[in-house]
C-alpha cells in the first residue's frame, strides 16, 4: 500500500512562501524609504540651486582647495579656497556653462590661503 503525501497548510511550502513574501515586503518599504530620503533631500532645492551644483562638480577639479560655501535660492553662489584655484574654477564655469566674469552676479569669493598666508 502507498500513501499519499499530502501538502499541510502552514508546511515548508507554505514556510518558504511566507518568508519570500516578508522579504520582498521588507525590499519594498527599504525602496520606498530610501526614495523618500533621496526626494527628501533634493526636493528642497531649487532649480538654479541644483544647476549651480552640478556645474561646480564638473568644474571641481580644476581647483583643488576650491569649496562650494553657500548657494543662494537664485543660484548666486559663493567659493572659497586659494584664490588661483578660485580663478581656475571659476573659467571653467565661464568656458563650459556661461557664467560671467566679475560683473557676473551669481558668482564671489573669500579667497582663503591655507595656513592663513597670502
Amino acid at each position: 500500500m502507498r500513501r499519499s503525501h499530502a501538502r499541510v497548510p502552514g508546511g515548508r511550502a507554505s514556510a518558504i512562501l511566507r518568508s519570500d513574501t516578508a522579504r520582498a515586503g521588507s525590499l519594498c518599504r527599504l525602496a520606498a524609504l530610501v526614495a523618500s530620503l533621496t526626494a527628501c533631500a533634493t526636493g528642497g532645492l531649487t532649480p538654479e540651486q541644483a544647476r549651480v551644483y552640478d556645474e561646480f562638480a564638473a568644474c571641481q577639479g580644476e581647483g583643488p582647495t576650491v569649496q562650494l560655501v553657500y548657494v543662494h535660492v537664485d543660484g548666486r553662489f559663493t567659493l572659497t579656497g586659494r584664490h588661483s584655484h578660485i580663478q581656475l574654477v571659476r573659467r571653467c564655469l565661464s568656458a563650459r556653462f556661461g557664467y560671467g566674469r566679475r560683473s557676473d552676479p551669481r558668482v564671489s569669493e573669500e579667497p582663503v590661503e591655507p595656513g592663513g598666508g597670502p
